[in-house]
């Protein structure tokens, strides 16, 4: 392949990243909270002074070599973050920044499809729920293909003979971000039939009946917890 090929291949695969997350630049809660509270729990190059700089400051106002060593040395525990973060760097005006932000968004999708294909071959539902509980709330995914992964895992978490609790919670994370109020509901009266209302699930539920505005399921909550 020629230099302008290999240009042209490498510029089209920044605008595929771009047109797909179009819909999706919006800063998320995640990293809204990160800015709002300026964690600093990324670890990047030692050219950067992170007691000084957190990761949106970098991408708003680094230079365009900042925003590269950023980028190449970026990593945090909280993976939705890091997509987030890379997302954003794909609306830089350098394209290198551009560059490495497509670049480190392939390679993060590119571990997703090699470590599901892995469990798949193996048939562990455990491992396989969990990496496709993971993939679904990485940001990575958008639309039908989000759809699809979703579908997947409540199939494969379902699969398993027994249910932990960490399952009917992802379950319920999973039907509230697809908007399947109807499961949604249906898996809250579980918990508290089964009066498994610890202080995660509690608050799930807090936030899921605030964001619905159903003020009067938030006082039943109350009395919920008052009974546990």
């Amino acid at each position: 392949m020629c230099i302008r090929e290999s240009s042209m291949a490498l510029i089209n695969n920044f605008l595929f990243f771009r047109d797909y997350f179009k819909s999706d630049i919006e800063i998320s809660e995640d990293l809204e909270k990160y800015i709002l509270n300026e964690e600093k729990e990324i670890i990047v190059n030692s050219s950067i002074d992170l007691n000084l700089i957190g990761a949106y400051d970098i991408l708003a106002v680094g230079t365009p070599l900042e925003k590269k060593n950023f980028l190449i040395g970026f990593e945090t525990q909280n993976l939705k973050f890091k997509v987030d973060v890379l997302k954003k760097a794909l609306w830089d005006q350098d394209i290198e920044v551009i560059h490495y932000a497509a670049t480190e968004i392939n390679k993060i999708d590119e571990n997703f499809q090699k470590i599901i294909k892995e469990k798949e071959r193996l048939k562990d539902l455990d491992e396989l729920s969990k990496i496709y509980y993971d993939y679904c709330t990485s940001g990575l995914l958008l639309g039908e293909v989000l759809e699809f992964y979703q579908k997947k895992y409540i199939y494969t978490v379902k699969s398993k003979e027994n249910l932990e609790i960490i399952d009917k919670f992802n379950l319920l994370n999973i039907y509230k971000d697809m908007k399947d109020y109807k499961e949604c509901n249906k898996l809250i009266q579980e918990f508290i039939e089964e009066k498994d209302l610890d202080e995660k699930i509690t608050k799930f539920i807090e936030k899921y009946y605030y964001d619905l505005n159903d003020y009067e399921m938030l006082k039943e909550v109350k009395k919920w917890q008052k009974s546990v």
